[in-house]
């Protein structure tokens, strides 16, 4: 599962298309996640091996999830402005 929306990295000129969950950090004592996105120049360069080219990290409160934790951290990701409108691939 991943994202799918074209966007610019700060401000470099540089659009990335393909925005994937590569890892995430639970701390019930603080009610949050740390969520860090692998962003991608497309599907086509994560399908070949190629590095991020940014990485996002984002916070959320477990509070906020339920169901398939993947699905919800998805769901949750493109509330962000940036991601508004990002398409499920």
């Amino acid at each position: 599962m991943a994202l799918k929306k074209d966007f610019e990295i700060n401000g470099s000129g540089i659009t990335a298309s393909y925005i994937r969950v590569e890892d995430m950090i639970m701390s019930r004592v603080n009610d949050s996640v740390q969520i860090s996105c692998g962003i991608y120049l497309s599907k086509e360069a994560r399908d070949a091996g190629k590095n991020p080219i940014n990485i996002m990290n984002i916070n959320i409160k477990i509070s906020e999830l339920e169901g398939d934790i993947i699905s919800t951290l998805y769901k949750e990701i493109k509330r962000l402005p940036e991601l508004d409108g990002a398409e499920d691939v």
